[in-house]
């Protein structure tokens, strides 16, 4: 089991344990072995449950979720990022360009850009706009760190997937995260699926976000009302943040938003 810690809420952390202690109690077999491990922390745990069923309990009540609760509005997902900084799309731009707007609320011409395309740079120096070198801005620093959290995370799954590649038996790794958005440029996406198929073991991909909430820009959280056009923007942001999640269940045979079938 692979608890996301680096990218789970404190609320989503608490919600991820309780599916756990479900698991453990109603799935978990006493023949079963168990390594725990975080993406957060470099300790692993393991025992086999018939002996260490109490110790188990003990280390899941003690995991707590550790991304910072998410600042709407004037922020952006790292999906967002990865489609301005990396895709140049300008629907993705224009999108946070407005809800950057109805953030801080004043006379602003409607923009003429189009809303669909790829971005040419001009749009970061643009000085008759002050709000668009912020998106810029915001989307560098935000795609920066997501990279770095990225990276952490498949990292430790393929480190995970390294160790059971010597165990014999039926085997899985259970994602326990409220997912994370598909890089195409980071190559830990392909390294974990050889290690899947070199260990002969499925991630699954446990959805600790639960069921799809309203996108929070769609919320009394975020000042104005949003463009009716902005809607199903929104929501593709919403599936576009789980993404590289779905991708790593589906590269290695397993499936999404669920547990294993035993």
């Amino acid at each position: 089991m692979v608890f996301d810690d680096l990218r789970l809420t404190m609320a989503q952390g608490e919600s991820a344990k309780r599916a756990l202690r479900d698991f453990l109690r109603r799935r978990a077999d006493d023949a079963d072995n168990l390594l725990l491990v975080t993406t957060g922390s470099p300790t692993w745990w393991g025992a086999r449950l018939a002996d260490g069923r109490d110790d188990v309990e003990v280390v899941v009540e003690g995991l707590r979720g550790r991304f910072p609760p998410e600042v709407v509005g004037d922020s952006l997902s790292d999906a967002e990022a990865y489609g301005i900084e990396v895709r140049r799309d300008a629907e993705t731009f224009y999108h946070v360009l407005r809800r950057f707007k109805r953030m801080v609320p004043r006379e602003i011409a409607a923009p003429r850009e189009p809303v669909v395309g790829f971005l040419d740079g001009s749009e970061c120096v643009d000085p008759t706009e002050p709000d668009k070198p912020i998106v810029c801005a915001a989307a560098r620093a935000t795609h920066q760190r997501a990279v770095g959290r990225l990276r952490d995370t498949l990292g430790v799954l393929e480190r995970g997937l390294a160790a059971l590649g010597t165990v014999r038996g039926r085997k899985a790794v259970i994602l326990v995260s409220p997912g994370f958005y598909h890089d195409t440029e980071v190559d830990e996406f392909r390294r974990v699926a050889q290690a899947s198929r070199r260990a002969n073991t499925p991630v699954y991909f446990l959805n600790a976000s639960g069921l799809p909430d309203m996108p929070v820009e769609m919320t009394a959280v975020v000042g104005g009302v949003i463009n009716p056009g902005d809607i199903p923007l929104a929501l593709r942001e919403s599936l576009d943040a789980a993404a590289g999640a779905d991708v790593i269940a589906s590269d290695t045979g397993a499936s999404s938003s669920g547990t294993p079938t035993t």
